[in-house]
């Protein structure tokens, strides 16, 4: 297949920031190309990485709009206020 994934922009549902600030208990999105998440490898998913490396996996019920182009998923409500990379 051709190149890999990217991403071109992020918003918080909750504050419409655009910044990559995210809201723990809502949505996140994130808008580019070939972002749908396929497979049952332990490795294919969204993974949270704190500032402290601390890994949080956001589990497949916690994703909204799993598209090519849009991905929107619920941050964990056990997280903090975080800024993603």
């Amino acid at each position: 297949k051709g190149a890999a994934m990217f991403v071109t922009g992020v918003q918080d549902a909750a504050t419409r920031a655009q910044d990559a600030s995210a809201t723990a208990g809502r949505a996140f999105t994130l808008t580019g190309g070939k972002l749908k998440i396929a497979g049952t490898d332990p490795s294919v998913g969204i993974t949270l990485t704190d500032s402290s490396g601390a890994e949080t996996k956001i589990t497949e019920d916690l994703y909204v709009v799993n598209d090519p182009s849009r991905l929107t998923f619920i941050i964990p409500q056990a997280l903090p206020t975080a800024r993603t990379n």
